[in-house]
């Protein structure tokens, strides 16, 4: 075999294919080897995701149901409340002056009461006065509870880890 025949310009051409052809494969190979790899954490992170998702779910119902139920008994203690008015304040009670409605109404707007508007007030019934303080305690009370059960539902929230 003659040796100058493997210098030939077409066998170097044919060799230099065949190594460009094994290189551009290799890459192709470890592209696809890595994207196979990607899939198989993101399947992995999705599922360890769906895990804390569903947990987090979890915790929302019985909470909500502990918040109904402190809703419907700040309710039932207040419709109560009101019911009792009149036992323990008489429409005979004296009435309380236009004075006092306009700071009334102010405070529990967040104002700052107007002395002018006393003059076109009128006086206010103490039954009226009970019952308008009974249901904007009642209201109190329901923020109050409100704020507990978001309270309560983002320190269950933290206690959950969040996938790495």
């Amino acid at each position: 075999m003659n040796f100058l025949a493997w210098l030939s310009p077409g066998r170097w051409l044919l060799i230099g294919a065949l190594l460009a052809a094994l290189v551009l494969g290799y890459f192709a190979w470890a592209d696809h080897i890595g994207d196979v790899r990607e899939g198989q954490v993101r399947a992995q992170y999705a599922k360890q995701a769906k895990a804390v998702d569903d947990a987090r779910a979890a915790i929302a119902p019985p909470i909500a149901a502990r918040q109904e139920a402190r809703q419907e008994k700040i309710r039932t203690v207040f419709k109560t409340i009101i019911k009792e008015v009149p036992t323990y304040v008489s429409i005979n009670d004296c009435a309380m002056s236009p004075g006092f409605r306009v700071f009334h109404d102010a405070a529990a707007n967040g104002e700052v009461p107007d002395a002018a508007r006393i003059a076109d007030a009128a006086a206010v019934a103490a039954p009226d006065v009970a019952n308008t303080v009974a249901a904007n305690y009642q209201a109190c009370h329901t923020n109050s509870a409100r704020l507990t059960g978001l309270q309560e539902w983002v320190r269950a929230q933290q206690v959950l880890k969040a996938p790495p």
